[in-house]
């Protein structure tokens, strides 16, 4: 049996009835958060003000960007990615066009503003100016943060978030829009007050004020950061360091190789964005100047890759036969369709032939098959290569009249000639079309097999000359 509630407090004596607050209990008459601390009476409690913002006094703004969508003002942004990718020649083609006033890549406008480096691993003489002039920028516009003048005469590197108010000083006075951080780890906690960079706590507080800076200034903060050693596919957790550091950036960007490209492509690829939808995948180059010595940024247009299919792309031997069909299977699809196909058929019919959606769409380019819009009717309509196409059609039987069902071809190990195995689908049934064959007559109207069509083309071999030779 429970003990009743007594109805009054034991102090004040007032026939209260007790709040049903966890234990211990308190009074709504005498407790300082009872009914008198809540009270009009201003003397009952002291009110505490430092630190406090009374929302009603927050006017309510969109967010705003200095590339649409893209780099919000006002907040962090970060851009990961392995040596090698360009990440500093992205950041410098950013800081061009920011100092010349110049569209962004996807043909957005750009406010003229002023440009703040902080760079740990590249030469000014070298490669910095050289990279600017290249993206034509205006060095009138761009300054660097080179060092901090020490109280012993010694000059160091500025150290976040301990030099926050310096640069921030310098932001105002220059009126900048972009600082960029190249890169992050060379600078966060130079002084020793970050002891861990691995600690979420210990990031965060090191990161808040350079978020309120760029608050304050209303300017964007570009943070450059090496990937980790790990093999995780998600692109969220592979930056070096804590992930606060992505958790405090409102958003985030992967640089990386297009795994489908043999020429150098690179694919810049959104991770998050906590103040707009996520923009597509735009893919770039590095063009080398051989007066400079340095590369310059070519933007090529719009992407269908996600970030986290960039990482750990090296397919095993069983994923890479698999991928070398799907790309006979494409070709063969669009080269009976004219050379011409809606995306979504082609994403149908290989869905019902077997084919995940995601390997289809990886396989496209290593296909020779470019897309474009549709028009007014929306969607994407794929392309086969001309060559390609002029390849196919040679590579056909004399006379052979295009079929509706895609065919995957094999040369005949004894006069060359092409054997054509239709596809019913992946790892399904597979036969062989049905062949007159000038020295043996009559080829056998049906080959059943289990295996794959990749698997069913070696076996090729298996068979008498006379029976697979034309």
């Amino acid at each position: 049996m429970t003990r009743p509630r007594p109805p009054w407090c034991g102090s004040c004596d007032e026939k209260t009835r007790l709040t049903d607050e966890p234990r211990p209990k308190r009074c709504p008459v005498c407790h300082p958060l009872g009914k008198r601390a809540m009270s009009a009476d201003p003397e009952a409690v002291p009110l505490i003000s430092d630190g406090l913002i009374s929302l009603s006094a927050v006017t309510e703004r969109r967010a705003t960007w200095l590339w649409p969508g893209r780099l919000p003002v006002g907040h962090l942004v970060m851009l990961d990615g392995d040596p090698g990718v360009g990440k500093s020649t992205l950041s410098l083609d950013f800081a061009a066009r920011v100092s010349t006033g110049a569209p962004w890549p996807d043909g957005q406008p750009c406010k003229q503003g002023g440009v703040l480096l902080m760079t740990a691993e590249e030469g000014l003489a070298e490669t910095v100016v050289p990279r600017l002039l290249l993206a034509g920028g205006d060095l009138n516009h761009i300054v660097v943060l080179d060092h901090i003048p020490g109280a012993d005469g010694v000059d160091r590197l500025p150290a976040l978030p301990v030099d926050v108010p310096y640069i921030q000083q310098i932001i105002i006075q220059r009126r900048i829009r972009l600082l960029i951080i190249d890169v992050l780890a060379s600078y966060l906690g130079g002084d020793g007050a970050l002891k861990n960079a691995h600690g979420d706590t210990d990031v965060r507080r090191a990161l808040f004020p350079i978020f309120k800076m760029a608050q304050t200034t209303r300017s964007t903060v570009l943070m450059l950061r090496h990937l980790n050693k790990s093999d995780n596919k998600i692109a969220m957790y592979r930056g070096g360091g804590s992930i606060a550091i992505m958790g405090q950036a409102r958003a985030g960007y992967l640089a990386a190789e297009d795994p489908e490209s043999y020429d150098g492509r690179r694919l810049f690829a959104g991770i998050k964005n906590n103040l707009a939808p996520i923009a597509p995948t735009l893919a770039y180059s590095l063009l080398n100047d051989e007066e400079s010595g340095c590369a310059a940024v070519q933007w090529h247009g719009e992407d269908p890759h996600m970030a986290s299919e960039l990482l750990g792309v090296q397919l095993g031997a069983e994923e890479a036969e698999e991928q070398d069909h799907t790309v006979s299977w494409i070709q063969d699809y669009l080269y009976h369709c004219g050379g011409t196909a809606t995306g979504g058929a082609v994403i149908t019919a290989a869905t019902k032939a077997g084919y995940a959606k995601a390997t289809v769409q990886r396989a496209r380019k290593r296909a020779r098959v470019s897309y474009r819009r549709g028009g007014w009717q929306g969607g994407t309509v794929w392309v086969l290569d001309p060559v390609r196409m002029a390849e196919l059609k040679e590579a056909s039987p004399p006379g052979a009249e295009p079929d509706k069902a895609p065919v995957a071809r094999a040369g005949c190990p004894a006069c060359k000639q092409p054997v054509q195995i239709r596809l019913d689908g992946r790892f399904r049934l597979h036969r062989i079309d049905k062949r007159v064959c000038a020295a043996s007559g009559q080829f056998p109207a049906t080959e059943r097999s289990e295996k794959s069509p990749v698997s069913l083309i070696k076996e090729l071999s298996l068979f008498s000359e006379k029976e697979i030779c034309q």
